[in-house]
C-alpha cells in the first residue's frame, strides 16, 4: 500500500498556485486564483481586466495563500 502511494507521488507534478483577496478602500472584495502572484497583483493595480475587480477598484491586496496542486504527469501514448 505505501509503495503504491510513493510510486504515484512520483508520476506527479506540483504546481504553486495562489488564492488572494484583493480589496478597494470601499471594502469590496475580490477573490482570486493565480499561479503568478505577482503578476496578477499588478494587474489588479493597473485595472487591465474588464469585471468586478476593476468596476469597483479592487487593487489592494489584503490576503494570500500558496497552495500545491497535485497534476498526473503523462506516462506516454495511449492507443
Amino acid at each position: 500500500m505505501l509503495l503504491d502511494a510513493v510510486a504515484m507521488l512520483g508520476s506527479m507534478n506540483e504546481a504553486m498556485y495562489y488564492t488572494y483577496i484583493v480589496a478597494s478602500r470601499s471594502h469590496n472584495f475580490y477573490v482570486g486564483m493565480t499561479s503568478e502572484m505577482e503578476l496578477r497583483v499588478e494587474q489588479h493595480k493597473q485595472g487591465r481586466f474588464e469585471g468586478y475587480s476593476k468596476k469597483y477598484n479592487c487593487n489592494r491586496l489584503v490576503w494570500f495563500e500558496r497552495i500545491p496542486l497535485f497534476r498526473m504527469r503523462s506516462r506516454g501514448r495511449s492507443s
